[in-house]
C-alpha cells in the first residue's frame, strides 16, 4: 500500500508540476513532459493493489484439502501476477512522454565580435542564446543579439579564401572545390549514426541523433578563421584554420558518443533467454519424480525473466543509460537470477532417521 502511495504521488507530482519534473531529471534522464492526462495510466495500480494485498486464507473443504502443497503454490501464483502487474505498471507509468531538450538551430555573428547560437525549446522549455567569445570553443549563457538573423544553410570565408561551406540539413557538411563542384567535408559513417540511434531510443536521452543536426553554417574570423555548424542537440561542430573537426558542447547540449560495441544491445534480450531457460529449471526442479517439485527455483526464474524484461525495456526506452552500460548489466542480473534458481532447484537430501 505504502509503495502503491507513493508511486500515485510521485507519478501525479511529475506530471502536473514543472519543479517535480526537474526535481526527478537526474533519476530519469530528462525532464519529463507535462501532461494531466497521462494520470489515467494509474488506473492500472487497482489491479496491483488488490494482488499486492495481504493474503486472506480462504475457508472450506477445498483449502483444507489442498494442503501445503496447494497452499504453496497460491503463494508462488499470487506473487508472479504480483510482479508482472507491478512490472507493467512501472513500464507504463514511467516511461510516458518526456520532454526533449533544446537544440542549436541557428548561428549568429555578433558586432562585438562574439559568435552567438540560439537554443531552441519545447513545450515547456523556453528559447535560449548562448555566446563565445573565444571562436565557438566555450559557451555561456547569454542575451540576444541585436540583429539575431535566421538560419543560414550556405556561408563562405571572409578572409580571402574564397572558402565556402555548405549544409545538407540532417545528413552532412559540404564544402565547394576549386572546381566549383560540392564535395564531403564532413560526415558520419554508418557506425557512427548506428551508436547515436542506440543512444537515442528516447527523447530522455538527450534527443542525440544526427538527422537532427547540420541545420545551419557560419565561417568567422576571429584569432584564427573558423567554421561553426548548428548541430541541434549534440551543440555544435566547429572547423579549425587546419582543417579539423571537432564537436563542441553547448551550454548544456554536448556530443553524443560515437564510440563502443554495437552488439551490446542484443544483451538487453538476455531476460528472453532467462525465461527460455525456465524450461530447464522446471526440468531441474523436478527431477527425481518421486521427489515433490521444488516450485521455489520454478518461481524465481520466471518473476526474474518477467522482472527484468520490465526493467530492460524501461531503461532502452525511458531513461539515459548508454546501452554499452544497460546491456551488459541486464545480462549479468540474468545470469545470477537463473544461477539462483537452479541452486533453489537443487534436490533436497533426504534426513537421516534416527
Amino acid at each position: 500500500t505504502v509503495a502503491l502511495a507513493a508511486t500515485t504521488l510521485a507519478f501525479t507530482a511529475i506530471k502536473t508540476s514543472r519543479t517535480a519534473a526537474a526535481l526527478a531529471a537526474p533519476a530519469l534522464g530528462g525532464i519529463t513532459r507535462r501532461d494531466p492526462t497521462d494520470l489515467l495510466a494509474l488506473a492500472s495500480l487497482v489491479p496491483a493493489w488488490f494482488l499486492a494485498g495481504p493474503d486472506v486464507p480462504a475457508r472450506g473443504r477445498g483449502l483444507a484439502a489442498a494442503g501445503e502443497r496447494g497452499r504453496e503454490r497460491r503463494r508462488f501464483g499470487r506473487a508472479a501476477l504480483t510482479v508482472t502487474a507491478l512490472g507493467c505498471t512501472v513500464f507504463a507509468v514511467t516511461a510516458t512522454s518526456c520532454e526533449a531538450g533544446r537544440r542549436v538551430d541557428a548561428l549568429v555573428a555578433g558586432a562585438d565580435g562574439a559568435v552567438y547560437a540560439h537554443l531552441q525549446g519545447g513545450d515547456t522549455i523556453s528559447d535560449g542564446w548562448a555566446r563565445s567569445t573565444d571562436d565557438g570553443r566555450t559557451w555561456h549563457v547569454a542575451a540576444a543579439p541585436d540583429r539575431p538573423g535566421a538560419p543560414v544553410v550556405e556561408a563562405c570565408a571572409s578572409d580571402d579564401s574564397d572558402r565556402c561551406y555548405r549544409v545538407v540539413p540532417g545528413s552532412r557538411v559540404e564544402q565547394r572545390s576549386a572546381s566549383g563542384a560540392w564535395e564531403v567535408a564532413f560526415a558520419f559513417t554508418p557506425d557512427q549514426l548506428d551508436r547515436m540511434r542506440l543512444r537515442n531510443a528516447s527523447p530522455c536521452a538527450g534527443g542525440a541523433d544526427a538527422s537532427d543536426g547540420f541545420t545551419a553554417v557560419l565561417t568567422a574570423v576571429g584569432r584564427e578563421s573558423y567554421t561553426l555548424v548548428a548541430m541541434g542537440p549534440q551543440g555544435v561542430l566547429r572547423r579549425d584554420e587546419r582543417g579539423s573537426w571537432t564537436r563542441r558542447a553547448v551550454l548544456e547540449l554536448e556530443p553524443a558518443r560515437i564510440d563502443g560495441p554495437t552488439w551490446f544491445r542484443t544483451l538487453y534480450l538476455a531476460p528472453v533467454v532467462l525465461f527460455l531457460a525456465t524450461l530447464v529449471v522446471a526440468l531441474y526442479a523436478t527431477l527425481p519424480p518421486s521427489a515433490p517439485p521444488r516450485l521455489a527455483g520454478i518461481f524465481v526464474s520466471l518473476a526474474g525473466a518477467v522482472g527484468l524484461t520490465v526493467v530492460a525495456g524501461f531503461v532502452w526506452i525511458a531513461t539515459a543509460v548508454d546501452y554499452t552500460v544497460g546491456g551488459p548489466t541486464i545480462a549479468l542480473l540474468s545470469i545470477g537470477v537463473f544461477v539462483v534458481s537452479l541452486v533453489l532447484s537443487r534436490p533436497r537430501r533426504a534426513r537421516p532417521v534416527p
